[in-house]
C-alpha cells in the first residue's frame, strides 16, 4: 500500500509558508489522514526537506518544527580536534567583499548568542593585531587559480575543530547567513545568525545555495545519514526508505585535502561501493590533484601572510596593478605585484646568518639571484622583497634591507620610499606624483630653502639643469620658453612658476599694475631688487611660495601658483592677525576685538601639532570629552584598551573610507571632518568672515603665471597679479590633510568658495 503522501490528494485549503530557523513550512489540507500535511522547503537550495503530518493545522506545524529541532539535534557536532575551515559561497560576496567580483582579506570567527551559532566578522578598525588576539582568523580565496580569470572569487576562513565545537557547529554543516538578522555587537564587529540546512554526507554530495552561507569543510564520510535514525512515531511520522541504495562515483575535486580523500576511498572499497580498478585510477588522481607544485600564474610570493594592504606611504602600502613608469619610455612601466617582509613572526633574524640564508631560500623560491638591492645589508637583521611585472609579463624584484622590521606580520610599516625608484628612471604613476616626479619644485630643482638669495643670478646659477636655467636668462628682455614636453606644462605653471614668479618681480618686468601699487605700498621708492629672495623650507606652505624679504620691514609673501592658485593654510590665517597688531590702528583693534574667538580658534590650530590642535578645540567646543582625548592619548602611544576603542569607533562614522584604515587616525579624521562643520556652521563664531578678514590683511601678494604648450615647447605667456589680497566668497574649515589611514598630511587647512 503506498504511503499517505503518495495517494492522490485533494487540497481544499493552502496556507502561507511559515519561516523556521531558516527553512519555510507551508501546511495543506486534504481529504485524507492525517488530513494536514507540513512540507519543510530549505529557501536557500529550493529543495524539499521533510513532511509531517497532523490532525489539525497547528499539530503538524508543530510536529514539522519538532522535526527540524530534531533533526538539527541529532545531526553529529563537529569533533574536538584539529582545524578545519569554513567555505563561503559566492552569494556571501555580496556581504563579505568590498567588491563582489574582487578578492579582499575579511577576519571572521564562529560564535553564539542565546539563539545558536553566529558567524562574526571583524570591524577592520581594531587592525589585523587586535583581531587575532580576539580569536578573529584572516581569510584566504578559495580558488587562487581563478584569480586571473572571470570566475567569482571564493573566501575560506581556517577555524579551530575545538572551538566550533564549543560554538554547537555540526559536521560538515552547511549554514545560511541570516541578513535581515545580522547586527552590531558591542565592539561593532558586524553578526551573521547562523541557520542550519544540511550536512554534507559523502564527498560527492553536493548542494548549491543560492543565498549567503557557508559550509563546514571538515572530514566528509559514507556513513548512514544521521536524519535517518529512528524517531519515535508520536513525534514525526516516518517515510518509507528506498529498497536500493543509489551510489554516486566519487569526485576527486570535491575532496577537501588528501586525507579526507584516502580515507574514503579507502571505505569505499571495503564496502564494495568501487572496484579495486576504480580505487586505483582515483587515488592516483587524488596524489595528482594534492601534489604540491608551484603555480606559475601565483607563486609562492603571492601566497605569503604579509599581506600589506594599505595605501599612500612608500613601498610597503602599494596596492597591487598600480605602476611606476619610465620617465624616459611611458611605455616601459613595472606594475606592482605584492611585498614580501622576512622574517614574519619576528621583527629581525638572530644574526646576519640566518639572515643570508633566508635570502638564499629566497632565490630558490623565485628561481633568480636577479634581486635589485636599494642598500647595503650592513647592520640589517631584516629585509624585503617587492614583487613587480614590467610591460612584457617578466617577473622584476627589488629589495630592501631593514636594521628589524616595525609594525605587526600582517602589517610591516617600514620606510620604503616610492622614490627610490627614481633612481632607476621610474617613477609612481599617479596625477601628483607625475608632477613631483619632473622635480620642478624649488627645493627639487637644485634651491636651498630659507636661504636669502641676493639676486636672480645666484639662483639661476643653482640650477642643476640647463634646460630649465639657460631660458631664465632671458628675462627681463622676455618671458622664458622651455625646449621640452608639452606633458610637463602643469609642473612648469605650478612649480617651476614658484621660481620664475619672485625672479619675473625683482628683476623689474612689467608684470601686473597691482605689483607696481604693492612695491609703493610696503617698500615705497625701493624697488624690489631691494628684497632678498627666500623660498621656504616646507613643499607645502599654503598660500606663500616664496617670500620677498625687504632691508626693513615685514616679508612680502608671493602666492606664484597657477591657475585659481593654492588654498589658504592656518599660517596664512596667522601672519594676517600678526599683520594687524602690529599695525595697531583703531580699526585693527577693532577686528582684533570683533573676531576673538575666531582667533583663539586659529591659534590654538597654528599653535599645537595637526593632531593636538583639533582634539583640543572639539573638546573646548564640546564634541568630545575626556574620556576620549584620553583614549586618543592611549592610541597613539599604542597603548590603547578594547573600552577605549569602543570610545574612538563613532567618530568614525564621519568619515567614510574605500579601502582598510587604522581606528586612531580614522577616528581624528572624523573628528576634523565633524569639527569641520561645526566651525563653519557657528553663526556667533562668525568664522569665515574672520578668515577673510585675517587673508585680506596679510602681508602677500597673488602672483598667478600663465603658459601655453606647443610644438615641443612650454612658454611662459604672463602673469596676473592681485593686491591688496581679494579674497571673497567664504573661507571654510577642511578636513582635507587628514586620511584614514595615516597621520595627517598637516595641519587644519581651509578652502574658497
Amino acid at each position: 500500500m503506498k504511503p499517505w503522501f503518495e495517494r492522490e490528494q485533494e487540497i481544499t485549503e493552502f496556507k502561507e509558508p511559515v519561516a523556521y530557523k531558516g527553512l519555510n513550512i507551508s501546511v495543506t489540507k486534504t481529504k485524507v489522514n492525517p488530513p494536514y500535511i507540513a512540507t519543510v522547503k530549505s529557501p536557500a537550495t529550493g529543495k524539499e526537506v521533510m513532511k509531517t503530518g497532523g490532525n489539525t493545522e497547528q499539530e503538524a506545524l508543530d510536529s514539522a518544527k519538532q522535526a527540524v529541532d530534531k533533526r538539527e539535534a541529532d545531526a553529529p557536532n563537529i569533533s574536538a580536534g584539529g582545524q578545519t575551515s569554513l567555505l563561503f559561497n559566492t552569494p556571501s560576496n555580496d556581504e563579505l567583499l568590498k567588491d563582489p567580483t574582487i578578492y579582499n582579506d575579511i577576519y571572521a570567527k564562529i560564535s553564539k548568542d542565546s539563539n545558536g551559532p553566529t558567524l562574526v566578522i571583524g570591524n577592520e578598525l581594531y587592525g589585523a593585531a587586535d583581531l587575532a588576539a580576539d580569536g578573529f582568523r584572516r581569510s584566504d580565496r578559495r580558488n587562487p587559480k581563478k584569480a586571473t580569470t572571470d570566475a567569482l572569487p571564493q573566501v575560506a576562513v581556517n577555524a579551530s575543530n575545538k572551538l566550533l565545537s564549543q560554538m554547537g557547529i555540526k559536521m560538515n554543516g552547511r549554514y545560511t547567513m541570516d541578513i535581515e538578522g545580522k547586527y552590531r555587537d558591542e565592539n561593532e564587529h558586524t553578526v551573521y545568525p547562523l541557520q542550519f540546512q544540511s550536512s554534507t554526507i559523502h564527498a560527492g554530495d553536493k548542494e548549491r545555495m543560492n543565498r549567503p552561507g557557508l559550509t563546514i569543510g571538515t572530514t566528509r564520510e559514507d556513513i548512514q545519514p544521521w536524519f535517518q535514525r529512528e524517531v519515535e512515531e508520536a513525534e514525526i511520522i516516518k517515510f518509507p526508505e528506498p529498497e536500493n541504495k543509489v551510489l554516486d562515483m566519487p569526485s576527486v575535486a570535491s575532496y577537501p585535502d588528501f586525507i579526507t580523500g584516502v580515507a574514503d576511498l579507502k571505505a569505499r572499497r571495503h564496502k564494495g561501493d568501487i572496484s579495486q580498478a576504480s580505487h586505483d585510477k582515483l587515488y592516483t588522481d587524488l596524489i595528482h590533484r594534492f601534489m604540491r607544485k608551484e603555480d606559475v600564474e601565483s607563486p609562492w610570493f603571492l601566497r605569503e601572510d604579509t599581506t600589506l594592504r594599505e595605501a599612500a606611504r612608500g613601498v610597503m602600502f602599494r596596492e597591487p596593478g598600480q605602476k611606476f613608469y619610465y620617465k624616459n619610455d611611458e611605455t616601459k612601466f613595472l606594475e606592482f605585484q605584492k611585498v614580501l617582509a622576512l622574517p614574519q613572526q619576528k621583527n629581525n633574524f638572530d644574526n646576519a646568518e640566518q639572515m643570508e640564508q633566508a635570502i638564499q631560500d629566497v632565490y630558490k623560491k623565485i628561481k633568480t639571484n636577479d634581486i635589485h638591492w636599494f642598500n647595503n645589508p650592513t647592520g640589517a637583521l631584516a629585509f624585503a622583497i617587492a614583487h613587480f611585472k614590467n610591460e612584457q609579463g617578466q617577473d622584476k624584484f627589488f629589495g630592501k634591507y631593514f636594521r628589524q622590521l616595525t609594525g605587526s606580520p600582517q602589517q610591516r610599516t617600514n620606510i620604503w620610499k616610492n622614490t627610490d625608484f627614481r633612481d632607476l628612471g621610474y617613477q609612481l604613476d599617479t596625477p601628483s606624483s607625475r608632477k613631483a616626479g619632473y622635480g620642478l619644485k624649488p627645493q627639487l630643482v637644485g634651491l636651498r630653502t630659507d636661504q636669502a638669495y641676493s639676486n636672480p643670478k645666484q639662483i639661476i646659477s643653482e640650477i642643476k639643469d640647463k634646460t630649465f636655467s639657460e631660458p631664465l636668462k632671458s628675462m627681463p628682455g622676455s618671458f622664458p620658453q622651455f625646449n621640452i614636453d608639452e606633458k610637463l606644462e602643469p609642473a612648469v605653471r605650478d612649480d617651476f612658476g614658484e621660481v620664475i614668479g619672485p625672479i619675473a618681480l625683482w628683476l623689474g618686468m612689467n608684470l601686473d599694475p597691482a605689483t607696481e601699487a604693492a612695491r609703493k605700498f610696503y617698500l615705497g621708492k625701493q624697488p624690489w631688487s631691494s628684497c632678498k629672495i627666500i623660498f621656504p623650507g616646507a613643499q607645502t606652505t599654503g598660500l606663500i611660495d616664496s617670500v620677498l624679504r625687504p632691508p626693513a620691514g615685514a616679508g612680502i609673501g608671493i602666492s606664484s601658483k597657477g591657475g585659481k592658485g593654492a588654498q589658504p593654510s592656518i599660517k596664512n590665517l596667522r601672519a594676517g592677525i600678526n599683520a594687524l597688531r602690529k599695525n595697531p590702528t583703531e580699526n585693527n583693534k577693532k577686528l582684533l576685538n570683533e573676531y576673538k574667538s575666531a582667533i583663539s580658534v586659529i591659534e590654538t590650530l597654528a599653535d599645537l601639532s595637526a593632531i593636538d590642535g583639533p582634539i583640543k578645540v572639539a573638546s573646548e567646543r564640546g564634541l568630545i570629552n575626556s574620556a576620549v582625548v584620553d583614549a586618543f592619548k592611549k592610541a597613539l602611544s599604542g597603548k590603547i584598551s578594547q573600552q577605549e576603542k569602543k570610545l574612538l569607533i563613532p567618530l568614525t562614522k564621519y568619515k567614510k573610507t574605500k579601502g582598510k584604515s587604522v581606528l586612531v587616525y580614522h577616528a581624528l579624521a572624523g573628528l576634523v571632518n565633524q569639527l569641520a562643520g561645526s566651525l563653519n556652521s557657528d553663526k556667533k563664531l562668525r568664522f569665515s568672515e574672520a578668515g577673510l578678514k585675517f587673508l585680506n590683511s596679510s602681508p602677500l601678494i597673488q602672483l598667478y603665471m600663465n603658459t601655453k604648450a606647443e610644438s615641443g615647447t612650454v612658454s611662459v605667456t604672463g602673469f596676473k597679479a592681485i593686491w591688496p589680497p581679494q579674497f571673497s566668497g567664504q573661507v571654510l574649515v577642511s578636513d582635507r590633510m587628514y586620511q584614514t589611514n595615516k597621520s595627517p598630511n598637516g595641519k587644519m587647512s581651509f578652502s574658497f568658495q
